[in-house]
């Protein structure tokens, strides 16, 4: 299930946004590994989402692994 629709699911309306908003963050910390595949960990005090995305950087001439969150 996707984080959205398991808000919409946990604040029992798909049309109030902010009570959507308002649920986000619990919705990130449920979604099972399966449909995370970004590894989102909820939203942050101005409303962004936390994520451990994972992505390709040069770093000395050779390709490594980073997180997006490495980048704040």
């Amino acid at each position: 299930m996707h984080a959205t629709a398991l808000a919409m699911k946990l604040a029992g309306t798909v049309t109030d946004a902010a009570a959507i908003r308002a649920n986000l963050d619990k919705a990130m910390k449920q979604l099972p590994a399966a449909a995370n595949p970004n590894s989102l960990d909820g939203v942050d005090e101005r409303g962004g989402s936390l994520a451990d995305t994972r992505v390709a950087v040069i770093e000395g001439g050779k390709v490594k692994e980073r997180a997006l969150r490495e980048f704040k």
